[in-house]
């Protein structure tokens, strides 16, 4: 529909060239429905679990006296006026401690410089200058530092090394008792609702067609009401939960031709990134966005030839105006601006990839989606209200 409505556009009107040449050289639209496999598993860089935590709404957050120390909850937009936050929000959890505890230091040294003014022009500047960095550098330290306790305490009470672990043996389709055996116990615990949902549509989306699949369906429905039959019901038109094999024989293929799973992983520096599977441990590369980056390392490949092959279809649309058309000289920043829009929503994971992915071959991505969601928000979706 967006692409037909495209279409009518231009056609209809007449055709606009800015004074100064076109702001984005392409329009990239990727329809959730191409990829539920990312959504579903656990996010890891920074803001991906801040989201899957504490949830992030419009760019807010509440957080609760264990994290703030204050009796009532404190709402603290998130974005990037906060030079601590722009710095680690794309970062690999496990790397984001090294960081504060570095920028401790820092700030520690910087009072210091305070402490050892010597005349009233030393400490005039130091006050004018460099204590109001310093204490909002602090202010934030302090939340982040605070936030990562709760993270952490969290991740030990839930058990999120064996859910890792269950979700990678899943992804590199070994293990499936074992995987099975661990969603039981989450449903057996009853673990948050849509916490367990999540992994039994995981499973559905990498190893459809497994006989234990039913018992995980039906499982839930006992242990959580069956008014989720509505649920399954809204899931399986979505297409998202399926006991058939599409979807599964679909996910081996891109995993196989898209390298979806790294050889190495051992190999990923989640410190100093050199994959943007770092965002999943550096075990697994968001399908949505090794598409993009197929399309776009390969000189713009036909995408009908990455996807088309696997029965999803594709729209292309190709138009452009010439170097020196209308008086344009494109410079190279011109031509790599990027517009990605997400039909269906998008993970904080999808887009630190991607930034990622921008930084390393020199594009500039702009993002847009029609939300922002985690794996438990995006299979909520579907529950009866």
């Amino acid at each position: 529909m967006a692409y037909e409505l495209l279409e009518v556009l231009m056609s209809n009107e007449n055709e606009y060239i800015p004074p100064d040449g076109p702001e984005i050289s392409s329009l990239i639209i990727i329809d959730r429905e191409i990829d539920c496999v990312t959504p579903l598993c656990s996010q890891l860089s920074y803001e991906g679990i801040l989201s899957d935590v504490f949830s992030i709404t419009s760019g807010y957050v509440d957080f609760d006296k264990e994290v703030t120390g204050n009796d009532k909850n404190t709402r603290v937009l998130l974005d990037s006026s906060d030079p601590v936050f722009k710095e680690i929000r794309d970062m690999h959890f496990t790397s984001v401690f090294p960081l504060l505890s570095n920028k401790v230091k820092h700030i520690q040294t910087g009072y210091n410089k305070g402490k050892d003014a010597k005349s009233l022009s030393e400490m005039k500047d130091f006050v004018s200058q460099d204590l109001k960095s310093l204490k909002q550098q602090h202010k934030s330290l302090s939340l982040h530092v605070s936030v990562c306790e709760s993270i952490v305490k969290k991740k030990i009470a839930d058990n999120v090394e064996k859910r890792l672990r269950t979700e990678q043996n899943l992804l590199e389709d070994t293990d499936i008792k074992d995987t099975c055996d661990f969603i039981e116990e989450c449903i057996n615990r009853q673990l948050p609702a849509y916490d367990s949902l999540r992994l039994i549509c995981l499973v559905s989306q990498i190893r459809g067609g497994s006989s234990r699949l039913k018992s995980l369906k039906h499982q839930y429905l006992q242990s959580y009401g069956y008014s989720h039959i509505i649920t399954f019901n809204n899931l399986t038109k979505a297409g998202i939960y399926t006991e058939g094999i599409e979807k599964r024989d679909r996910f081996q293929r891109f995993k196989k031709k898209l390298n979806l799973i790294p050889k190495n992983p051992a190999s990923i520096n989640l410190a100093h990134p050199n994959d943007m599977s770092y965002v999943f441990g550096g075990g697994y590369s968001p399908l949505s966005i090794k598409i993009i980056e197929k399309y776009l390392v390969q000189g713009m490949m036909p995408l009908e030839r990455i996807l088309e092959p696997d029965g999803i279809p594709t729209y292309e649309y190709r138009r452009g105006v010439s170097p020196g058309e209308y008086g344009y000289n494109p410079t190279t920043a011109d031509m790599r601006k990027i517009l990605v829009v997400f039909f269906g929503g998008c993970t904080h994971s999808e887009m630190s990839a991607l930034r990622f992915f921008g930084k390393q071959l020199g594009y500039n991505f702009l993002i847009i989606t029609t939300g922002i969601m985690t794996g438990a928000s995006f299979v909520k979706t579907f529950a009866p209200l």
